[in-house]
């Protein structure tokens, strides 16, 4: 990890069209950007881990990076893999305590990370803050009910196949595929490789997708949409 020199101005307009920050006027946009540094990470690179005391509010610029947990044995479960553009670490910044997760580079990234004694100053001084927090924090634990829902009442298969479906399309070939070892698949959907791959050939046996090496095309959606709320 390296930090990067930033003009103060690119940080004030970021942080001026970011859903926290947006209320706020433009004398406390400064001072937020004073306090706000651009750091790169290398693939791999470990952003923070879970029970470390809190690095700052993050928001990622350029690259992907994954939200997980490691169990006692080594075995990871994915919660996120968040986008450019995406706000996270709120949890420890509002309330005080250590890292919830671990965050790690799943390529090089570009981040933003704000202090987070000077985000729960802002909270202090300007209450409409209050309501932007409020809102996202909502929008997050909407987002994990959602996955326990999915963890507690959908098979892997159709896990799997509510992952495909919602991924983009690719705006150069108009398809949806995804480059993703077996491993991380697993690690996103809650279980291990071996029940992944028994997934992905009966999927990839019915039509639905197809499958070489690490990448993964969607053939046909309706078959893989049935595939979803199949019993």
């Amino acid at each position: 990890m390296r930090s990067l020199y930033s003009r103060l101005e690119e940080r004030i307009e970021l942080l001026g069209a970011n859903p926290y920050f947006s209320t706020l006027p433009a004398s406390a946009l400064r001072e937020v950007a004073e306090e706000t540094q651009l750091r790169f990470y290398h693939k791999d690179e470990v952003i923070f881990l879970e029970g470390e005391s809190c690095a700052g509010l993050f928001i990622l610029k350029e690259g992907t990076v994954k939200l997980s947990k490691l169990s006692t044995n080594g075995r990871e479960m994915i919660f996120r893999t968040l986008k450019a553009g995406t706000t996270f670490n709120e949890v420890p910044v509002f309330d005080e305590g250590p890292h919830a997760v671990n965050a790690t580079a799943l390529e090089n990234c570009t981040l933003w990370v704000v202090n987070p004694l000077i985000v729960r100053e802002m909270l202090k001084r300007y209450p409409q803050m209050g309501q932007a927090v409020i809102l996202n924090l909502a929008k997050n634990l909407r987002m994990f009910v959602e996955l326990v829902n999915d963890l507690s009442f959908y098979q892997v298969i159709q896990r799997l196949a509510r992952c495909l479906a919602d991924l983009p399309y690719d705006a150069g070939s108009g398809k949806k595929a995804i480059k993703i070892t077996q491993v991380q698949l697993a690690a996103q959907l809650g279980t291990v490789r071996e029940v992944v791959a028994r997934a992905l050939r009966e999927l990839e046996k019915s039509g639905a997708i197809r499958v070489s090496r690490r990448n993964i095309e969607v053939v046909e959606e309706a078959v893989l949409r049935r595939w979803m709320e199949a019993s």
